[in-house]
């Protein structure tokens, strides 16, 4: 089925869509790539999160010749990608000539990214002014509100019902401290067709001031998988993580290569082999 793809935009809601949820036998699905690689796939609507970068920095997994021979032919279970966003723009989330390479091989995907990014892209190898119309910029300020924007397909085939992409972002502090203040890192939460909402830290600092300002965003809409960064864990504790973000579920990410000790004793679910999946679990089970 070929997919109509309508640009992403701003809004304060999304109104008039059909839920395109999966059909009987499918589900929403989470695909790790590398370190905070991840695919998630609900039905026919795919959407990736810092899926290209090729520093691993002797620490974190890069991505792997297979899956990213497989990303840049568009073939399954990679195929079809509607949307790529970006956390933010450090070398073991973001390679700027590989996302223009990307952009160039896939001309249906749509990319969110934090200005930062955006900035790099236009300097980077491969770039094309063309990608420009395909971009939309996330320049949310510390304890500003959130930026919401929307993305609808539509398939070709008469009767067929839309796919539907609500997303919001939000800026909270890079791990690190003041030595990392200026970096735009980005949080997203994503909802597919009116189904399953999953949120994305990117390199979120874990402590609770951080996010104190967006206690707010956090709780208005129950998120059904969270991917955080390791150290949230370590620093927080896993039960203390979902109720500050609101979330059913956590998944680790940002793992190092050798797992650490305690975050294998800790019981807590991380991504750590890259091809591995999850099913997110929304609405009634029953």
């Amino acid at each position: 089925m070929r997919k109509i793809l309508c640009s992403l935009t701003a809004l304060g809601f999304l109104s008039g869509i059909a839920a395109a949820h999966p059909s009987d036998g499918e589900q929403t699905t989470a695909h790790f790539l590398a370190n905070e690689g991840v695919m998630i796939v609900d039905g026919e609507t795919k959407i990736l999160f810092d899926p290209l970068f090729r520093h691993d920095y002797a620490n974190y997994q890069n991505l792997p010749d297979d899956i990213r021979v497989k990303l840049f032919a568009g073939e399954a279970p990679y195929d079809g990608v509607d949307v790529v966003f970006i956390s933010h723009a450090h070398g073991d989330h973001f390679t700027a000539s590989e996302v223009n390479d990307y952009l160039a091989a896939q001309p249906q995907v749509l990319l969110v990214a934090p200005a930062q990014a955006v900035a790099m892209l236009r300097q980077g190898a491969g770039w094309e002014a063309s990608f420009q119309d395909r971009i939309t910029v996330m320049a949310p300020e510390y304890e500003g509100e959130p930026i919401s924007f929307a993305h609808v397909v539509v398939t070709e085939d008469a009767g067929t019902k839309e796919e539907s992409i609500t997303a919001s972002a939000v800026r909270i502090p890079h791990a690190g401290g003041a030595r990392m203040k200026d970096v735009e890192n980005i949080v997203y939460r994503v909802t597919l067709n009116e189904g399953a909402t999953i949120m994305h830290f990117g390199d979120a600092a874990p402590e609770r001031e951080a996010h104190a300002p967006q206690a707010d965003f956090y709780q208005k809409i129950r998120t059904h998988m969270a991917f955080v960064p390791d150290w949230f864990f370590a620093t927080l504790g896993g039960e203390a993580t979902r109720e500050m973000l609101n979330a059913d579920k956590t998944v680790g990410i940002h793992v190092q290569v050798v797992v650490p000790q305690g975050l294998i004793e800790s019981g807590e679910d991380y991504f750590s082999k890259p091809g591995e999946t999850r099913a997110i679990i929304y609405g009634n089970p029953n």
